[in-house]
């Protein structure tokens, strides 16, 4: 729960060393709880090394790019995942946004908080059903130069329309709001951690990069974030 609080207030930008903020968080983390219904569908292909790209067998999704090169240069194997906190969330959210501002701001950074401890989780479970590979981290269109013209190919692949009500307004505007899709590649090699350092970001202009060299990761303070068993409704 003490990380949960913690990122939530992170994405809300608000201290929590102030009683009064302190207990509107738990109580707005609270009533995000009661109404996030979270849920999570994947699925794992084998890898095609294509002259222009790299290939999800049996499926339209080829991965351009350098991330994706990187990421996967040394997998046989790429898990591809949707994961959602429904749509009673959005529609929630955009009450408060008309009744209680500030109610909602705090609302939605509790959302991006669950969603992110949320896909953590599921990661765990799925490293537990794959025990002899190597996972990388998850990365998502979006990163670098890989495309969000990819996302209607995932949510084609994973039926995510039908199996979590998930679509596409744009290629980059999905609904539920809180929802994420991203892939993770599988090897029989140890693998390196490239995705939470600013130097393997192309966002040049990313107003989290700091002097000090501190990560957009380091910043939110979920390095060491551990499961919280009590975070799901």
């Amino acid at each position: 729960m003490k990380s949960l609080v913690r990122l939530t207030a992170n994405y809300a930008m608000q201290p929590i060393d102030d009683p009064k903020m302190l207990a509107r968080i738990k109580k707005t983390i609270k009533t995000a709880k009661e109404i996030a219904c979270p849920a999570f569908v994947w699925d794992v292909y084998d890898l095609d090394w294509e002259t222009n790209g790299i290939r999800l067998r049996s499926t339209d999704l080829l991965l351009k790019g350098n991330l994706a090169q990187g990421m996967l240069k040394d997998c046989e194997k790429c898990i591809v995942f949707g994961a959602s906190l429904g749509a009673a969330f959005d529609l929630y959210f955009k009450r408060m946004k008309s009744l209680d501002p500030q109610e909602a701001f705090l609302f939605n950074a509790a959302g991006s908080a669950l969603i992110e401890i949320f896909m953590r989780d599921q990661e765990i479970q799925l490293k537990k059903q794959f025990p002899d590979w190597f996972f990388t981290d998850a990365f998502s269109c979006g990163y670098a130069d890989l495309p969000m013209e990819l996302q209607p190919s995932i949510i084609e692949t994973l039926d995510l329309e039908n199996k979590l009500s998930i679509v596409l307004e744009n290629p980059a505007l999905i609904r539920p709001e809180k929802s994420v899709t991203a892939f993770i590649g599988l090897s029989k090699k140890p693998q390196p951690h490239p995705i939470k350092i600013c130097s393997s970001c192309e966002s040049i202009e990313c107003s989290f990069k700091s002097k000090d060299g501190k990560t957009c990761y380091e910043q939110l303070d979920i390095k060491n974030m551990q499961k919280s068993p009590d975070i799901y409704p």
